[in-house]
């Protein structure tokens, strides 16, 4: 995309960034347990937490306990 709008090859970079999931397992709950969702980065649109936020309004029976962490302070919202 870059190269396609006249940036120079040679000048960029690919940073890796993201979470390393080696060794991580997929969590387990019991049907009676709200789903947890943590959220790290910034609220910031393309992040996308107004997609989770939409795709959770689809289900007001869903118990969900949603945890987001924001320049060292932490919000939590339990419904």
């Amino acid at each position: 995309m870059y190269v396609r709008n006249g940036f120079d090859e040679e000048k960029i970079r690919v940073l890796q960034h993201g979470l390393e999931i080696e060794g991580l397992k997929p969590a387990t709950r019991l049907p009676s347990e709200p789903l947890e969702l943590v959220f790290i980065g910034s609220l910031v649109y393309h992040k996308g937490v107004h997609v989770v936020l939409r795709a959770l309004a689809l289900r007001p029976d869903a118990k969900v306990r949603m945890l987001i962490s924001w320049r060292r302070q932490r919000l939590e919202s339990v419904s």
